[in-house]
């Protein structure tokens, strides 16, 4: 079950920042509060606040580890020259802080769609004749 939840993570940079869709959340983070990434393990963001954005879509595996994540870094490369073209200066005072939501819709309707699948398949399943 926890494989449904995490096919559909994803990383979108955007003109105006990071978009991390995570199994329990989404954050939009805006160019400004971005410090940095880093993969050395996965990919995550560094916040100028402190905080670490995990990418679940560039999670750290074994294999990653020995190959030198190429997914992460090809990633991370995009993500920067998005970033370094869509950068603008920061306005005084602090940047907009990065927004965490929880995608209930999202999970909410996998969980109806698979219910009703085996709510259908079930009763089904004693007709069959092979």
């Amino acid at each position: 079950m926890t494989a449904l939840f995490t096919m559909f993570s994803y990383v979108e940079a955007t003109t105006a920042g990071l978009v991390v869709v995570n199994p329990g959340s989404a954050n939009r983070i805006s160019w400004e509060e971005v410090r940095g990434l880093s993969i050395e393990r996965g990919l995550t963001v560094d916040l100028r606040d402190g905080r670490t954005v995990a990418c679940y879509a560039f999670q750290p595996s074994m294999l990653g580890g020995i190959l030198g994540y190429p997914g992460a870094r090809r990633a991370a490369r995009r993500i920067e020259r998005i970033r370094a073209a869509h950068v603008v200066a920061a306005p005084s005072g602090e940047g907009g802080a990065a927004d965490p939501t929880f995608p209930w819709r999202r999970h909410a309707c996998l969980i109806l769609g698979i219910w009703a699948f085996l709510a259908l398949l079930i009763p089904a399943v004693p007709r069959l004749r092979v």
